[in-house]
């Protein structure tokens, strides 16, 4: 997608060198004798506006109990994030991916064996269908005489989401001036993607068969998804199946964003019951049941969202802003920033909120037996006491019990140090005592080289970067491992007073 898009700098042309090395650009005079390269200005102001990527795009994989992430380098060739001994090809569509492990093992993806397998997404308001995602079809043995093959069945949808507010201010300029973008609109994602239908070994033997439902589901923008409905397992010895028992989360509070959409907006597709049955239906099994946090969720249109993405019931926000911007601004920055303060139709609370982050969580699944397990949760923390909450819940109890409801097995976890990954919220500059994080920073741009010939060295001197604040509902940066926090060690406390 975008970097190979647009791949940024010309290639060969430098920060500061002549046009020569890119004949294919206009050449303009600028200071002195030195000549530079329009397009590469233009590169480079649309770089500092994030209009264009420079970024090779990191691809991910995970089969066989092998995982692992690539990008492609200048020259189109792949480099492994991580060392292995997997031989990667692919064709010059990426339309289809084969991995060869050093076992010989070949892992099909994509288009092959007259099998469609990939996604695309095309997001609004701008953008063009890319594909994003390309499914397993085969896993074929090291002499080719075994394999698995694994069939899809198209479908297509649209989901829904709110758009990005940004705070911008130009410091040192005579007017530094503040660029909101209210949110008066929803960007939708539209997918053509692929579900699992059948997996089928070259024996002809072994088998599974994924059925869906009828019905359209109602928690997307759709026209072809439907929920899974039972998936049949089968060895030529035994068949059997399990059937899915499914409902809708729905939405009370009132979203911010009133949509067209239906209950795409105030509704979640989640599973109640699994049962297994024979396949012939002369044997049942009592189901597996699933309960969760009666805690409403919020429309998905909601400004309740913590500055992590997570629910905090505060669906009353009007924008993701924070509270006296301004301020926060002063004395963190190069340059004045605009005294006037942000209207307070624009501010949101980004504060975490516990309860309202359980909401539709799993708390019991009940076994065919008749014994049940419970989950206890609660928000993350730096340290085991401390009062201010990072977003996200971590399992606090698990509790078992009998068929009875007498209690066989009890298990406490006390996290002790953690370690966020993520970039740490702000607090306000003019209290530096605050316990309330007020949002997070995201400065982009930087002084651009390229300027300093422009303008000449006196004007640079006194020329500062663009810095772009952005606060939307998407959260917090978090790292490459996935996660936003970590713990140096988690102590399980158990019923008989020992512990682990």
């Amino acid at each position: 997608s975008g970097f190979y898009t647009n791949p940024g700098y010309p290639t060969g042309l430098k920060d500061g060198d002549a046009c020569s090395d890119d004949p294919n650009c206009t050449k303009t005079p600028l200071v002195g004798s030195q000549q530079l390269c329009i397009n590469c200005q233009t590169l480079s102001s649309k770089v500092q506006d994030k209009i264009l990527d420079t970024e090779p795009d990191i691809f991910s994989f995970s089969f066989g109990g092998t995982s692992g992430k690539f990008i492609f380098d200048a020259t189109g060739a792949i480099k492994m994030l991580q060392a292995n001994d997997l031989k990667v090809d692919y064709s010059s569509w990426w339309d289809k991916w084969i991995f060869t492990t050093p076992q010989g093992i070949k892992y099909y993806f994509g288009n092959f064996f007259g099998r469609t397998a990939y996604e695309k997404a095309l997001a609004s308001p701008t953008g063009a269908m890319v594909s994003s995602s390309w499914y397993l079809v085969r896993i074929e043995s090291a002499d080719g005489q075994h394999y698995i093959d694994l069939d899809y069945a198209t479908e297509a949808f649209t989901y829904i989401k709110m758009g990005e507010q940004t705070f911008t201010s130009f410091p040192n300029n005579a007017t530094p001036y503040v660029e909101s973008t209210p949110f008066n609109s929803l960007y939708t994602t539209t997918v053509q993607s692929v579900r699992l239908k059948s997996v089928r070994t070259s024996s002809g033997i072994e088998s599974v068969d994924i059925d869906s439902s009828s019905a359209i589901r109602t928690d997307v923008v759709t026209t072809t998804a439907k929920s899974l409905k039972s998936i049949k397992v089968s060895n030529g010895l035994f068949c059997k199946t399990f059937n899915l028992q499914q409902s809708y989360f729905t939405s009370t509070a009132s979203p911010y964003y009133s949509t067209t959409d239906g209950t795409a907006n105030t509704t979640r597709l989640r599973l109640d019951g699994l049962q297994e049955v024979s396949c012939d239906g002369s044997q049942t099994i009592p189901a597996y049941t699933f309960n969760y946090n009666s805690t409403a969720l919020p429309a998905r249109s909601s400004n309740g969202k913590d500055l992590w993405g997570y629910y905090n019931g505060k669906d009353a926000n009007t924008g993701l802003l924070p509270r006296n911007i301004t301020n926060l601004l002063n004395g963190k920055f190069p340059g004045s920033f605009s005294t006037a303060a942000l209207s307070p139709t624009t501010y949101g609370d980004r504060t975490p909120d516990e309860n309202s982050m359980k909401a539709g969580i799993l708390e019991k699944v009940t076994y065919p037996t008749g014994g049940y397990t419970q989950f206890v949760y609660e928000a993350h923390r730096l340290t085991p006491n401390d009062t201010k909450l990072i977003g996200g819940l971590r399992v606090k109890s698990e509790i078992v019990y009998n068929t009875d409801g007498t209690q066989a097995k009890r298990e406490d976890y006390v996290y002790n140090q953690g370690e966020r990954f993520d970039e740490p919220a702000q607090t306000d500059v003019n209290n530096p005592s605050s316990s309330e994080l007020y949002y997070s920073l995201d400065v982009m741009g930087s002084v651009d080289p390229l300027r300093k010939q422009e303008v000449g060295l006196s004007i640079y001197n006194n020329w500062l970067p663009k810095y772009t604040f952005i606060y939307s509902s998407s959260p917090l940066k978090r790292p490459l491992q996935g996660y936003h926090i970590g713990y140096d060690s988690v102590t399980v406390n158990h019923v008989d007073g020992s512990s682990s």
